[in-house]
């Protein structure tokens, strides 16, 4: 009888621990997935702007570079005709030398506007080298996070089979010695040597205590 209480004890904390390690699998596991999903997301990203970059500018992209080329030149030629003006002005005497040559330095920071625009429209087919292969190394970069990702999922799934398999064949185990227990509780039976009372005695401390019919 003991000993069958003690087995059902056991069945019972092996149950419980069961649930647990379960439990603590199942969230290591919807880790793992959620990871797997996240740089998934991460690498279609990287992967959608390097396709931007090798295609190039859309129409809106070159409309507006050559319309900023366009009004740059416009500024520039009127920068210029007003000069023009200023400068014979000031060779009349009717304007300072100081105000002629603020307007000199406003032509050449809009010369300079113009190249930049200029270059700007030119470079639109042709992708910078630089931002290229940092695009490309973004994408590489995460194909490896997935790929590091992925093997750290397959390991939570082998974790969860493992300690699924693991803790069946201890149950089955557990299991079998508790159903001997009781076939064994069942075939005991208990005979006095002569007819008469048969006293089952209870342990209290080290002495016998009143027993039962």
């Amino acid at each position: 009888q003991e000993a069958f209480q003690k087995q059902e004890s056991k069945l019972r904390r092996l149950r419980a621990e069961e649930i647990k390690e379960t439990q603590r699998l199942a969230k290591e596991l919807r880790v793992a997935q959620d990871r797997v999903a996240i740089v998934q997301l991460r690498l279609e990203l990287e992967q959608v702007r390097l396709t931007e970059i090798q295609a190039g500018p859309e129409a809106a992209d070159e409309i507006n570079a050559q319309s900023n080329l366009e009004n740059a030149k416009a500024l520039k030629e009127a920068k210029t005709e007003e000069l023009q003006i200023l400068s014979e002005l000031t060779e009349a005497g009717f304007m300072a030398r100081a105000e002629l040559r603020q307007k000199e330095l406003d032509v050449r920071e809009q010369e300079l506007k113009v190249a930049e625009a200029d270059l700007a429209l030119r470079k639109l087919h042709e992708p910078d080298p630089l931002k290229l292969e940092q695009q490309r190394l973004a994408v590489r970069e995460q194909e490896k996070q997935l790929q590091a990702a992925g093997k750290q999922l397959e390991l939570a799934k082998e974790s969860v089979a493992g300690a699924q398999d693991r803790f069946q064949r201890q149950l089955k185990a557990e299991d079998k010695r508790l159903d001997d227990f009781r076939a064994n509780l069942e075939k005991t039976a208990l005979r006095a040597p002569e007819p008469g009372v048969v006293l089952l005695g209870r342990m209290w401390g080290s002495s016998f205590g009143p027993g039962r019919q």
